[in-house]
């Protein structure tokens, strides 16, 4: 099964606490996805507000891992098929940039108008991360490493992700965390590390851990270097995404059903009649903000409620969600 795996970037501002909001205070909501086109392949979107924005020009496959949103931009990181070799690709306001590099772009954050993202560098057989294009090798000692999130904290760096270690007659994964290229932690246990948020003094991830008494997936994150289990139903449960203020707000899913946990307390979205995931949580104010899929259709959560958006009954997901 592959794991799609993305970075939430968000501004939290104050909220109104007015029940009729200015024009310059309505919040902004930015999704970022995949739908299927007629063929059946994954087509790169965004919207905007619940309307749909096409990100591809061709009828290749093109896929969404990461968004990163800054006053009136809007980067968008993937990949794109029709650009074979060099793959990876950021969408800047709906525009393609194009990578000199194979896979895909994995995460990105903005700070200002400086992007950051990370990459498989094809030249020199390394991932990195990189400001504005100027790259940074990430070090590790592992067999290999993948990372999947990028948060930023003053002029420093935090990148989240998972490394394959090899024990004996097999590899073990490990959810890890580097700050500006240099890791910090590594999980001893069968780990891995999906999603990253940074608030003050501390750093948190999500994702799951294996359980050895049955080898099933569960639910967690970590607050430094400490592992917490998120109460879970289902045989298998996935953390995807990890948004911190006064409280900490994680979403996933949970068995068959698409999940978000307050403070370590679950609140289902769907009732798991059908397989459903939260992929991205946002939070401004007291709203929650949530992106995923239900039976494999696009799926906008606000405050536990669907929302109606563009291509809602076209095959696809919700990767990523921005609130401004």
């Amino acid at each position: 099964m592959k794991l799609y795996f993305c970075l939430l970037v968000t501004l939290v501002f104050q909220a109104c606490t007015k029940d009729v909001q200015s024009p310059s205070t309505i919040d902004v909501v930015h999704l970022a996805g995949i739908v299927a086109n007629p063929s059946g392949k994954t087509v790169a979107s965004y919207w905007k507000d619940g309307v749909y924005a096409r990100l591809t020009k061709t009828d290749s496959a093109s896929e969404v891992d990461c968004m990163a949103v800054s006053g009136s931009n809007v980067w968008i990181g993937g990949w794109d098929w029709s650009l074979l070799p060099n793959t990876a690709v950021v969408w800047k306001n709906g525009e393609q940039v194009s990578f000199n590099c194979p896979g895909e772009i994995y995460a990105t954050a903005a700070q200002g108008s400086d992007l950051y993202e990370t990459h498989f560098d094809n030249t020199n057989r390394c991932w990195v991360y990189s400001k504005n294009g100027v790259a940074t090798a990430i070090a590790d000692t592992a067999l290999s490493i993948q990372p999947t999130g990028i948060a930023l904290q003053g002029n420093d760096v935090f990148i989240s992700g998972g490394s394959l270690v090899s024990s004996g007659t097999h590899s073990v994964q490990h959810a890890e965390y580097w700050k500006n290229g240099m890791l910090l932690f590594r999980d001893a246990r069968d780990t891995r590390a999906l999603g990253l948020a940074v608030d003050k003094t501390h750093v948190y991830l999500c994702g799951f851990f294996i359980d050895q008494a049955d080898s099933s997936l569960k639910a967690c994150y970590w607050k430094d270097d400490e592992l917490i289990a998120l109460k879970t139903e289902g045989l298998y449960s996935i953390a995807f995404s990890i948004f911190v203020n006064e409280d900490v707000y994680v979403a996933g899913y949970d068995g068959q059903k698409a999940v978000y946990w307050k403070n370590g307390i679950p609140t289902a979205l769907t009732d798991g009649a059908t397989p459903a995931s939260a992929n991205s949580i946002a939070v401004k104010g007291s709203d929650v903000h949530i992106g995923g899929h239900e039976n494999y259709y696009p799926v906008y959560w606000k405050n536990g409620e669907k929302q109606t958006i563009d291509n809602q009954n076209t095959k696809g997901q919700i990767k990523v969600v921005v609130v401004q």
